[in-house]
C-alpha cells in the first residue's frame, strides 16, 4: 500500500521547506515526477478523482513530503497525526495572509478549506483507493477500485483561489519553532487556539455563525490563557494587541458619550469595548440560544470579521513574547488599523462597491504611512 498526502484546493508555485515537512506543487501530467514518469502517472490517477467545475480533475495541487520519506511512502499513525497537525499550522499561515473585500478580488480569497488535507492510500497496480469516514462508534474504510470514487470541491472554496494562495512563511516557520521550543503545556494552548480559529473560519453553510463566534472567542482565551473571565479576556487582549495610537471610545461616534460610559464603563480604547461586545455577545450564543438578547454594538458578521483579521496578530504578538518571532513593519501597521476598521459597519449597504468602508480605511492608511516616510527621515537626519 501507497500514501500520498496533498491539498487538493491549495496550488502553491514553489517548493517550500517547513520543519519536517516540504510543500510540492502538484501540476497534472507534469509535476513533480515529470512527463510520463511512473510516478507522475500515479499521481495523476490518485488525484483525478478530486473534481473542480465543469466536472474535470484537478490540475494543480499541493503534495506534502514527510522528512526523508520518498512521497508515496506509507505514513505511521504517528506521522499521520503529525501530518494533520502540520496542515493546521499551514492553515492559520495561509489564513493569516487573507485579505478582504476590494483587496480580495485582486489578490483572490481563500478560507480554512482550501488547507483540507487528505491522507490518500492507494494501490498503483489495481488503480484504486482507499477511503477511511469517522463513525461516532469509530470508523469505516470502503475501497474503490478504478473511477469509482470521485470528491467535488467545495462550493465555499473558489475555484480561482487554489492557484492564488499565499502563505505567511515566517509566521509558519515561527509557529514550528515554537512546537519544538515551548513546553508541552505552552503549546497546547498556542495549537487549541488555533484549531478553534481555523474551525471557525470555514464559510461552511453547514457551520453556524453562531458557532463560530464561540469557537474564535475560544480562540482568543486559549492563546491568552484566560480564566474565562471578561475583565480578564479585555486586559489581556488590549495589552498585547498594541498601536502606536489608541483609540479612545469618545473616537467611536456610534455611540454617545453616554452609551459608552453605560455599557463599557471599564473601557479606555475601542479594542476593548470591541472585545467585551463580543464575549458577552458569545456568551448567550454559548449557553445555547441561538438569537442572543445581548444588544451587541457590531453585528456578528461585523465582529467574526474583525476577529479573523485580528486573531493572526494576536498569535504573533504571543510569538513575540516567546522570541519566536519578530513584527515586521507591515504587522504593526496592521495593528494601528485596527481599531479605524472597528469604527466602520462593513455590511451596511454601501452606494458604490469599490468605496467600501474597509477599503477607505486601508487606502487612507496606505497613504498617510508613505507621507509620514519622508519626514521620519528629515527628523532622524
Amino acid at each position: 500500500m501507497s500514501t500520498l498526502v496533498f491539498f487538493p484546493w491549495l496550488g502553491l508555485k514553489n517548493v517550500i521547506k517547513a520543519g519536517d515537512f516540504s510543500l510540492i506543487p502538484f501540476e497534472r501530467g507534469a509535476k513533480p515526477g515529470g512527463l510520463g514518469t511512473a510516478l507522475q502517472k500515479s499521481l495523476d490517477e490518485v488525484t483525478e478523482p478530486y473534481i473542480i467545475p465543469p466536472n474535470k480533475p484537478i490540475s494543480y495541487a499541493t503534495i506534502v513530503k514527510f522528512g526523508t520519506n520518498e512521497i508515496t511512502t506509507d505514513l505511521s499513525e504517528e506521522q499521520a497525526a503529525s501530518v494533520f497537525a502540520f496542515s493546521e499550522l499551514v492553515a492559520i499561515s495561509g489564513l493569516s495572509a487573507r485579505k478582504y473585500f476590494a483587496a480580495s478580488s485582486m489578490s483572490g480569497y481563500w478560507n480554512r478549506e482550501n488547507f483540507r488535507i487528505f491522507i490518500q492510500n492507494f494501490t498503483p497496480e489495481s488503480h484504486g483507493v482507499a477511503v477511511t469516514t469517522r463513525r461516532r462508534d469509530g470508523s469505516r474504510s470502503t475501497y474503490y477500485s478504478g473511477k469509482t470514487y470521485s470528491f467535488q470541491k467545495p462550493e465555499h472554496v473558489e475555484s480561482s483561489s487554489i492557484k492564488k494562495v499565499k502563505l505567511d512563511i515566517p509566521l509558519l516557520d515561527s509557529l514550528l519553532r515554537a512546537k519544538d521550543g515551548l513546553s508541552p503545556e505552552t503549546w497546547s494552548c498556542f495549537f487549541e487556539s488555533i484549531l478553534n480559529f481555523n474551525f471557525a473560519n470555514t464559510d461552511s453553510d453547514g457551520i453556524q455563525q453562531e458557532a463560530e463566534a464561540v469557537f474564535i472567542i475560544g480562540a482568543f482565551e486559549r492563546l491568552l490563557e484566560c480564566g474565562g473571565k471578561e475583565n480578564d479576556l479585555a486586559e489581556r487582549f488590549v495589552r498585547i494587541l498594541r498601536p502606536n495610537s489608541d483609540k479612545s471610545p469618545n473616537d467611536f461616534t456610534r455611540l454617545s458619550a453616554q452609551q459608552t460610559s453605560n455599557r463599557f464603563r471599564h473601557s479606555s480604547t475601542i479594542r476593548d469595548m470591541w472585545i467585551r461586545d463580543f464575549y458577552r455577545l458569545r456568551g448567550n450564543l454559548a449557553h445555547g440560544k441561538v438569537e442572543s438578547k445581548y444588544p451587541a454594538i457590531w453585528t456578528l458578521r461585523d465582529h467574526l470579521l474583525h476577529a479573523s483579521y485580528a486573531f493572526p496578530l494576536v498569535l504573533k504578538c504571543k510569538l513575540t513574547e516567546g522570541k519566536y518571532y519578530n513584527l515586521t513593519e507591515d504587522d504593526q501597521f496592521h495593528i494601528d488599523l485596527f481599531e479605524s476598521l472597528l469604527c466602520e459597519e462593513h455590511f451596511k449597504p454601501q452606494e458604490m462597491e469599490h468605496e467600501h468602508p474597509w477599503d477607505k480605511v486601508i487606502q487612507k492608511a496606505k497613504i498617510d504611512r508613505v507621507l509620514r516616510r519622508p519626514l521620519k527621515k528629515m527628523m532622524k537626519s
